[in-house]
C-alpha cells in the first residue's frame, strides 16, 4: 500500500495544529509541571520525584520528547539517505546546461562551432529536442516469444558528442562515434528495453529494431546497450530508451548541451553568453541547469529532507530546554544531599551515576518506542519510490547516539559544577 504522507502537508495550515500540539507535549506542559512540582519539594524529597511511583507521570512526559526526537532523527537520516541515491543518480547531470532554441531560423551548428573554444567548456552534443523534455512515446512492443504488449519509450536523438557528454556507460555493442561507419541506420537502446523484451543484452546487438518495436522506422537495427539512466523522479521505474545518431544531413538543430569542466561554471557561462550574443545578437540567450531540473523532480525527497532536519531540530532544541530545566532544579534541590554523599567519601562518578540514571532510563525508555513509530512511517513514504533505500539499523543506533550525547551534554555541566563545589560550602548554602 502506497504512503499518503506528503511534505507539503507538514508545511500547509492543516498540520498547524499538530505542530502546536507538539510544542506543548515537548516543552510548555513538562516545564509547567515539573518545575511547580520540584519547586514544592524539598531537598531530600527531589530524589523520590523520579522514583516515586506517585511521580511517574514526569517520566513519561520526558520520555515522550525522547520517542519525538528518536522518530524524528532517524527520520531525517533515512530521507537524507534517499536523497543521496537521487545525487547519485543525478551526478551524470552535474556541470551539465541545455540551451534550447525553438526559433525557427536558428540553427546551432554555427554556435557549436564557436563555442568549442571556450575555456571552461568540455564537450557538446547537439541534437533536435530537449534533453530533460525527451520525446515520450507509447508503443506496441513483441517480446523473443511473440507475446504482445504496450509500453512508453523514451525517444532520445543526438550527435557524435550526445555519449560522452551524458556520461553513458555501455554494456554491449558498438562504439556510439562510430555508428555511421558500420550502420546505414542504427540506434542504441538501454537495459529496460532489454529487459521488456526479454533478451540478453548481447544477443540484442544487429537485431532489427521492428523485430521487437512497431514504429515507423522499419530500417534500423540495434548497434548498441546502454545502462539505465534517468530523465524523472525515481518514484518511477526506468523506462525504454531508444536513442537515434543525429545526421547530418538534419534541417535544423535547436537544442545543445554543454558539459562544463566544473572549475569555474560562472565564468564559462558568463563567456557561452557573450559568444551567443554575438552569434546571435537579436535572440535571448537562456540555459538550463540539468542537474537543478533532475533534483527539482525529486522535490519530493528534498522537501522531506529539508522538514525533517527542521523540526529534529526543533525538537532537539526544545527537549534540550527541558531537561535543562529539570536539571538546574534538580541539582539546586539536592545540593546539601550531594554535599553529604562527597563527605562520606562518595565518588564523583557515583554521583554523576545518580543524577543521570534516571535521564538514562528515559532515552532507553524513548529509544525503544521511538524506534517502531519512525521504521513505520518511513517504510509507508518509501514506498512511493520505485528505487529506495532501507531504513538502516546503522540509523537506529546513530540517532540513540545523537540523542544521549546532546542529552548527557545539556545537563551533565550543571550537574558537574555543582558536584565540583566543595562540601562544606554546599552545607553552608542550605
Amino acid at each position: 500500500m502506497s504512503a499518503d504522507f506528503s511534505p507539503s502537508f507538514f508545511y500547509s495550515s492543516s498540520f498547524f495544529p499538530f505542530f502546536v500540539l507538539l510544542i506543548l507535549l515537548l516543552t510548555v506542559i513538562p516545564a509547567l509541571l515539573i518545575s511547580n512540582r520540584i519547586n514544592r519539594l524539598s531537598g531530600g524529597d527531589v530524589r523520590q520525584l523520579f522514583v516515586n511511583k506517585k511521580n511517574h507521570w514526569i517520566g513519561v512526559l520526558v520520555t515522550a520528547q525522547f520517542v519525538i526526537g528518536v522518530a524524528l532523527i532517524m527520520g531525517m537520516i533515512t530521507a537524507n539517505r534517499q536523497m543521496g541515491l537521487v545525487k547519485q543518480a543525478g551526478e551524470r547531470y552535474r556541470d551539465l546546461i541545455e540551451i534550447w532554441n525553438t526559433s525557427t531560423e536558428t540553427d546551432l551548428r554555427l554556435f557549436k562551432q564557436k563555442v568549442q573554444s571556450v575555456p571552461g567548456v568540455s564537450g557538446i552534443s547537439l541534437g533536435n529536442m530537449s534533453l530533460m523534455n525527451v520525446w515520450i512515446m507509447h508503443a506496441d512492443m513483441q517480446k523473443e516469444n511473440g507475446e504482445k504488449f504496450q509500453t512508453t519509450v523514451f525517444g532520445l536523438s543526438g550527435d557524435e558528442g550526445l555519449f560522452r557528454v551524458l556520461q553513458l556507460h555501455q554494456i554491449a555493442g558498438s562504439e556510439w562515434e562510430t555508428l555511421p561507419e558500420k550502420y546505414g541506420s542504427a540506434v542504441f537502446v538501454n537495459q529496460t528495453f532489454a529487459n521488456l523484451v526479454e533478451k540478453p543484452v548481447e544477443e540484442l546487438i544487429g537485431e532489427p529494431l521492428r523485430k521487437y518495436m512497431n514504429s515507423l522506422d522499419s530500417v534500423s537495427v540495434i548497434a548498441g546497450v546502454v545502462e539505465d539512466f534517468y530523465f524523472n523522479s525515481l518514484e518511477k521505474k526506468a523506462m525504454a530508451v531508444k536513442m537515434t545518431r543525429i545526421s547530418s544531413l538534419e534541417d535544423r538543430l535547436t537544442a545543445m548541451q554543454i558539459r562544463l569542466d566544473g572549475n569555474d561554471n560562472g565564468a564559462t557561462i558568463k563567456n557561452i553568453r557573450r559568444v551567443w550574443g554575438q552569434t546571435y545578437p537579436d535572440e535571448y540567450f537562456t540555459y538550463a541547469d540539468v542537474y537543478r531540473t533532475f533534483i527539482s523532480r525529486n522535490s519530493k525527497v528534498t522537501e522531506m529532507s529539508d522538514l525533517l532536519q527542521m523540526y529534529s531540530l526543533i525538537s532537539i532544541l526544545l527537549t534540550c530546554f527541558g531537561l535543562f530545566g529539570i536539571s538546574f532544579y534538580a541539582v539546586r534541590r539536592r545540593t546539601k544531599e550531594i554535599g553529604i554523599r562527597k563527605i562520606n567519601g562518595a565518588k564523583t562518578y557515583q554521583i554523576l551515576w545518580l543524577l543521570l540514571k534516571p535521564i538514562f532510563v528515559w532515552i532507553v525508555a524513548g529509544f525503544a518506542i521511538g524506534v517502531p513509530l519512525a521504521w513505520w512511517f518511513m517504510e509507508r513514504w518509501l514506498q512511493q519510490f520505485a528505487y529506495r533505500v532501507d531504513v538502516s539499523i546503522g540509523s537506529f543506533f546513530l540517532a540513540l547516539l545523537l540523542v544521549s550525547v546532546i542529552t548527557i551534554l545539556t545537563v551533565l555541566w550543571q550537574l558537574w559544577r555543582t558536584i565540583k563545589v566543595n562540601p562544606v560550602e554546599s552545607l553552608k548554602s542550605e
